[in-house]
């Protein structure tokens, strides 16, 4: 079990998501980065639905109520258990009495924090992912988190490549209103930088800037996490795993899984531009 001693920044429980209530106006929630919180849980040996926690530019301090084996998924979060520096990315072994502290990133949104076992976290509708409504536990200062037990397992080590965030090109298919837009706003779609916007959250990546002409409003129809839509002032959105089961602006583009990650960790003021695949 950990102790919490301060929260960081949007920092929730979350596994893979909430399946098969979209019908219902459920989001599906869930990691943003499932690459990155995969690849934690992986190295513990844990299930890939475990719960992690998930922290935004600057995670969480904690104190180890028993000895703990953790993964701090993550890229550029100065991290230490007891004031000495740890590796993000490989498993650390955290005595009881500890504390964790993780701290801030300049390159990345978010990180993930696994443990062996993984968070012992309420379901609700078949998940642990947290939602603003639903009677998932916020995370605060003085919660205790709990931990289940496992039998031993073996862990499975894969590498993790860093560079594979570096990238400014989130690759898209057509959306289902694509073919509205007129072969300059397509040149224009995907010719041009975007940057993310401050506003941006787990809902919807807002930018900076929009396209010159935007697209009238289309009849309410179902939109996904990932789904490029485009405003009738010409400002493009992209939803995020907190978004809503319909949308009414048009569907011009679907990210692709990998370039969803992509976006997830990008930080407001870096700018990105679509590739059609």
């Amino acid at each position: 079990m950990f102790s919490v001693l301060q929260t960081g920044i949007q920092t929730t429980y979350q596994d893979l998501g909430r399946l098969g209530f979209r019908n219902m106006g459920v989001p599906l929630s869930g990691v943003m980065d499932r690459q990155m919180a995969q690849f934690a849980n992986t190295l513990l040996g844990n299930h890939l639905n475990a719960t992690v926690i998930e922290f935004t530019l600057v995670g969480p301090i904690l104190e180890a109520l028993e000895t703990v084996e953790v993964v701090i998924a993550g890229i550029g979060f100065l991290s230490s258990v007891g004031g000495v520096e740890v590796p993000l990315n490989e498993v650390v072994k955290i005595e009881k009495g500890n504390v964790l502290k993780i701290g801030t990133s300049s390159q990345t949104m978010r990180g993930y924090l696994a443990v062996k076992g993984g968070f012992d976290v309420i379901e609700v509708l078949g998940s642990s992912s947290y939602y603003k409504g639903l009677p998932i536990p916020e995370i605060e200062k003085g919660t205790t988190l709990k931990i289940k037990k496992i039998k031993n397992t073996q862990p499975n080590f894969h590498s993790f490549h860093t560079s594979l965030y570096k990238s400014s090109d989130l690759k898209v298919t057509k959306g289902p209103e694509f073919e509205l837009l007129d072969e300059r706003l397509k040149q224009e779609l995907f010719n041009s930088f975007f940057n993310i916007n401050p506003q941006s959250n787990r809902m919807a990546t807002l930018f900076d800037n929009s396209v010159s002409k935007g697209l009238k409003e289309i009849i309410t129809a179902p939109v996904q996490p990932g789904t490029v839509q485009l405003t009738p002032s010409g400002g493009l959105v992209v939803l995020m795993r907190d978004s809503q089961a319909t949308g009414g602006y048009a569907r011009i583009l679907q990210l692709q899984p990998e370039s969803f990650y992509l976006l997830s960790q990008k930080i407001p003021g870096t700018s990105i531009g679509f590739k059609l695949i």
